[in-house]
């Protein structure tokens, strides 16, 4: 602003002397934007939870632990660098700051390619207690984030327009170039704070931090994820972490308050939701 706060800064430090805070289910369950200065400190305890509309929480934060990076970001991300054969100053040293991140994008776009589907089916999934029969894996009531409902993956060639299936992922790949976000990013932080740019909408940092997510997601293990290749609409493939259930996250977040209370009209049936909300 004019006065040089921050808005969400300011309504942060205000929520802390407040009674009630009335906001997202991201600022609880999604480990994006988890207020951290709430829930994860020893004095947490004593808040209590309301979940309006708790039949929504499956969805979301199936989504949240669902994230995905498509073949069209890197090349977007690469018409950034200049261009001309001939570099103004400050265009030669924006060339040399997005060297410290292109590698990396080059890589992952590269591996993106590479990837072949594995034999199987979705809807090999084993299903979840007190689901309703017949749905597919995990055996939700709706659709899998990203994936469309009645698609039979491992049909066709990954370049087939519609084409779906599910992968292996090289754990050890994702585990190494993790670590390499890290240290890329934080130099391309740096060289950017030296040069005094804006960094709140600089694309090559949105993906850093989202393929970081990715990485981050990746590292989890468990039969609640499975892996899923495809061709986007728009062309080009996309390699998406598909989360069927997740509820010991729930159960995990829950543990930050006194007391949690889920509402809903529609929690029906009881027991499956139980299951797949983790309470």
């Amino acid at each position: 602003t004019e006065h040089g706060i921050c808005p969400f800064e300011l309504a942060l430090s205000l929520a802390e002397r407040t009674e009630v805070v009335v906001g997202d289910y991201i600022y609880v369950f999604d480990p994006r934007v988890r207020l951290q200065r709430f829930f994860d400190t020893p004095q947490s305890a004593p808040f209590f939870l309301v979940v309006d509309e708790a039949h929504n929480l499956y969805q979301r934060s199936r989504e949240y632990y669902s994230p995905g990076f498509t073949e069209s970001w890197f090349r977007e991300l690469g018409t950034l660098a200049p261009s001309s054969a001939v570099l103004t100053l400050e265009e030669e040293e924006a060339g040399k700051t997005a060297a410290v991140l292109h590698p990396l994008f080059d890589r992952l776009r590269q591996h993106l390619l590479e990837l072949r589907p594995q034999e199987g089916t979705l809807a090999q999934k084993e299903a979840v207690p007190g689901a309703r029969p017949g749905t597919l894996p995990g055996v939700r009531p709706d659709p899998l984030p990203g994936a469309r409902s009645g698609t039979f993956p491992g049909t066709g060639t990954p370049d087939d327009p519609g084409f779906e299936a599910l992968f292996s992922p090289d754990k050890a790949f994702w585990a190494g170039i993790a670590k390499e976000l890290e240290e890329g990013l934080q130099q391309y932080l740096d060289r950017k704070s030296r040069s005094k740019e804006s960094i709140s909408s600089d694309p090559r940092v949105k993906a850093a931090r989202h393929l970081s997510y990715f990485a981050s997601i990746m590292a989890e293990e468990g039969p609640e994820f499975s892996y899923l290749l495809r061709q986007t609409p728009a062309g080009g493939r996309e390699a998406r972490i598909l989360c069927h259930d997740a509820s010991r996250f729930l159960a995990a977040g829950y543990r930050a308050f006194r007391q949690v209370t889920l509402v809903s009209a529609t929690l029906d049936p009881l027991p499956f939701y139980r299951s797949v909300l983790g309470f």
